[in-house]
């Protein structure tokens, strides 16, 4: 196991009085240091699955069907609600 070292500049200019000096020694540099400290045990994800979350993004027809029953009246409820658009002429 390593790490990679690098230096990435940042997007907004530094302000200081008198001359500066970088934070780092070689600006253009890439270092590959071994870890010195033991590597982390994993643990079980605690995260939701991709695959339920694409079930939910991703309907089925099945489900998709049966969610737009249930948005079908509110819309029919809504067009009645609304004034008529005007013709523009």
């Amino acid at each position: 196991m390593f790490r990679i070292e690098f230096y990435e500049p940042d997007e907004f200019p530094s302000v200081a009085l008198g001359p500066y000096t970088p934070d780092v020694e070689d600006a253009q540099g890439a270092k590959a240091l071994a870890l010195t400290d033991p590597c982390p045990t994993a643990e079980p994800s605690t995260q939701t699955p991709l695959l339920r979350l694409a079930q939910k993004a991703l309907p089925t027809k099945t489900e998709a069907k049966a969610a737009a029953k249930k948005a079908a009246p509110a819309k029919k409820a809504a067009a009645k609600k609304a004034p008529a658009k005007a013709a523009l002429k």
